[in-house]
């Protein structure tokens, strides 16, 4: 459903393409969160750069993904396990990688202008539908290089359709230390509850029932 141009005619800073990006000032970021008004979707803009294959351009890359709702958690966190590689290898700042995580970093960074071809609807449901249900499921997992959770809105409306849409993820790499993956199955079953205490304090919706998966 489309937004109502009265209304963003009387937002000032609506427009067409808004750039949820607020910290450009600060930061020069390969990728920035946009808004489409038109479509009432999110996609990400990509930007130019030119960083050195060492640690200091790894890192300014992949702090440069502006994603504050874990849509791209999958795709960053092999950046994330490459950087945590080369700390426990006390590998400088700016000098030269090892082949083999030069040949990992290679090979992600190619798929960077990929992620301009997402378009991620902003709304959770069409408003035309009525809903019966609404579920909160939470997933969450763990393995020795890292761990996660994710949360989704299951929404069953009056005519027993049943519509399914991504809420918010996190994921992290596992300590330096490794724990046993049991210990880090616990640390993604707190993040599973601290997202959904998250949800539910920010939609304003009654939720029926939450699921832990």
């Amino acid at each position: 459903m489309r937004n109502r141009e009265e209304v963003l005619r009387k937002i000032e800073r609506a427009t067409p393409a808004l750039d949820l990006d607020l910290d450009k000032l600060l930061i020069n970021r390969t990728l920035g969160l946009s808004w489409d008004a038109e479509t009432d979707e999110f996609y990400f803009s990509s930007v130019e750069t030119d960083k050195p294959s060492t640690k200091r351009g790894i890192l300014s890359v992949g702090s440069s993904l502006f994603d504050p709702l874990g849509f791209l958690a999958p795709f960053i966190l092999p950046v994330k396990v490459l950087l945590q590689e080369l700390w426990c290898q006390n590998i400088d700042w700016d000098a030269a990688i090892p082949k083999r995580e030069l040949d990992t970093w290679q090979k992600w960074l190619p798929s960077i202008p990929q992620l301009t071809k997402i378009r991620i609807p902003r709304c959770y449901f069409a408003t035309k539908i009525t809903c019966q249900t609404i579920e909160l499921h939470l997933f969450c997992d763990a393995s020795e290089v890292a761990y996660s959770a994710s949360a989704y809105l299951r929404i069953i409306d009056d005519q027993g359709g049943v519509h399914c849409n991504f809420v918010i993820g996190k994921c992290r790499s596992s300590p330096i230390k490794r724990p046993t993956v049991p210990r880090l199955e616990l640390l993604a079953s707190v993040m599973a509850v601290r997202l959904s205490n998250l949800v539910l304090s920010e939609i304003d919706w009654n939720i029926d029932s939450v699921i832990f998966e």
